[in-house]
């Protein structure tokens, strides 16, 4: 019995505890045998499970992103390294570009697809980390290699929506042989991001930009980058490559709503690019 009253007592200690420790004194009543080595070992273990809590919050607020240009050639051969490559990193999303087999990569990498954005620039995801609420493409200048695109992707971060646009930009010829054109399909983004009630909200955007293609964003008007920068977005990290192609793969991001460390080439995984990846923590709401 006495062992069964001082459990009881420890239990009823146990929650308010966590909120205001300094009431705990006042939970046993005269004549219960509280045991008071028995009473700070639950505080202690109650204090304990709250600064679990706290940090777990803290870290559902942080993922890792990652844009990775998957070179198309002999895909289904080489698809096993790319689905190495993101396990091993394991982002809470993937961009990809120039992916040929979208649910064959999700399926060795053990990821989701997002389904709804068309038949290229594809977006992976790991459902244990975000949810995927929604999801489109938007058809941008081609040029004579492939049709182009943003792909996007709204995600549930916690409690909050976040944005994921992933592209592959086009080169100087066809549809996209001026070097404005870059230009011009920032403005289809932002175009896009206000259609999607998106242009206050959480953004990350990544992709192989080709950037050569706006000589590197130092033509009048400057380039698809430059424009983003020109208006709230902020370049998390560009790929340096070596192995892998240089400058041409971005990860960027709307910089009134993230924080960004551990930005890195990540290995190509056997593609003609180096993966990229950085860790976006999410700002707390303001009032």
């Amino acid at each position: 019995m006495a062992v069964n009253r001082v459990l009881r007592c420890a239990m009823t200690m146990a929650v308010p505890a966590m909120a205001m420790p300094v009431a705990a004194e006042g939970v046993c009543k005269s004549g219960e045998a509280c045991d008071t080595l028995a009473r700070d070992d639950v505080l202690l273990q109650a204090r304990k499970v709250l600064h679990r809590q706290e940090e777990q919050q803290s870290e559902e607020q942080t993922i890792t992103v990652m844009s990775y240009n998957t070179e198309y050639k002999d895909y289904n051969a080489r698809m096993g390294g790319y689905a190495k490559k993101i396990a091993e990193v394991q982002p809470a999303i993937v961009g990809l570009q120039e992916c040929q087999n979208r649910d064959g990569l999700a399926g060795l990498a053990h990821y989701a697809a997002n389904l709804k954005t068309g038949k290229q620039n594809y977006m992976l995801f790991n459902p244990d980390m975000v949810q995927l609420v929604d999801g489109g493409s938007l058809r941008i200048p081609r040029d004579l290699y492939a049709e182009r695109a943003i792909t996007w992707g709204k995600f549930r971060l916690g409690s909050r929506d976040i944005f994921f646009f992933n592209t592959h930009l086009p080169h100087n010829h066809g549809e996209a042989a001026s070097q404005h054109t870059h230009a011009k399909i920032a403005e289809m983004f932002f175009k896009l991001r206000r259609e999607l009630g998106a242009a206050d909200a959480p953004t990350i955007v990544v992709g192989d930009m080709n950037s050569f293609a706006s000589n590197w964003n130092k033509v009048e008007g400057g380039g698809f980058e430059s424009n983003l920068q020109n208006k709230g977005f902020k370049n998390a990290y560009t790929a340096h490559g070596n192995p892998g192609y240089s400058g041409l793969d971005h990860i960027m991001y709307s910089s009134a709503h993230w924080t960004v460390s551990k930005c890195h080439d990540a290995g190509t995984g056997g593609s003609d690019h180096s993966s990229i990846t950085c860790d976006m923590a999410l700002k707390p709401l303001t009032a």
